[in-house]
């Protein structure tokens, strides 16, 4: 079992607690680390789930788990937003693409790990990282001219169209992506709370490619915006589109 020293501390037992009260001393959010000793050698996965997840793990107690943890273990470590860049750069290395997306979607991701996570080969682990709330500039433009991106098709998951929702997005990036002519990834601009207005008013002329219906309309997504200013709205509201209207009243109750 690994160890961490802390003599100072008296080991507490818990060999005779049931699994769901294990569960729960995990998740306290002052574990000593004599009760962290002791539980990092539980043979229940729930357990080294919960202590995996607490915010006040040691780093010694984060590299056991890293190294010795199940699956769901390393996921639930990945997703800690107190687990130490170290442990984020071993899991960023060494972690199965589940692993990944927990760590790139951690709103505490070291900037250097999502460097190596935007230039991942998978799409679904950039995609996850689009998605961080934390997403680093140099990060945001590594995702956008990611060499594969052409060779998906279109979807929901697809990087390019987490990132363009993406809040955190960039001036700059934003008005890079404007300049697409994919109508997907300028849908889902669109609905991106923090658009500037002038990129609003640019996609209300926005006349949809005849494969919009497929992948979405520019203007409905703009409709879906939450940050929609009222005199857009009432545009909108006039819209000929059918679904330009519908995402009006979902978002606005217009």
């Amino acid at each position: 079992m690994f160890e961490i020293k802390d003599s100072a501390i008296p080991q507490e037992d818990v060999a005779q607690d049931t699994d769901q009260q294990r569960v729960e001393l995990a998740s306290q959010s002052e574990l000593s680390l004599a009760l962290q000793n002791d539980l990092l050698g539980d043979e229940n996965e729930a357990v080294l789930v919960a202590l995996a997840g607490n915010p006040c793990l040691t780093n010694e107690a984060q590299a056991a788990l890293a190294t010795m943890g199940s699956p769901k273990v390393r996921e639930a470590l990945a997703g800690n937003a107190r687990t130490c860049d170290e442990q984020q750069t071993y899991l960023a290395t060494t972690g199965s693409n589940d692993v990944k997306c927990h760590l790139a979607k951690n709103p505490s991701l070291a900037v250097a790990v999502q460097a190596r996570l935007a230039s991942d080969e998978e799409m679904s682990v950039r995609a996850s990282l689009s998605a961080n709330p934390s997403l680093d500039e140099s990060c945001q433009t590594l995702l956008l001219d990611h060499p594969d991106n052409t060779a998906w098709r279109y979807c929901s998951e697809h990087a390019l169209i987490v990132l363009a929702r993406n809040p955190a997005l960039t001036i700059d990036l934003m008005s890079r992506m404007a300049t697409s002519s994919d109508s997907p990834v300028l849908a889902s601009l669109a609905s991106n709370s923090s658009l500037p207005k002038a990129l609003m008013t640019q996609f209300m002329a926005h006349e949809d490619s005849p494969t919009s219906a497929e992948n979405g309309s520019v203007r409905a997504g703009l409709a879906a915006n939450s940050s929609l200013p009222e005199a857009l709205q009432a545009k909108l509201a006039d819209d000929e589109d059918l679904t330009v209207q519908e995402a009006l009243v979902s978002a606005t109750g217009i």
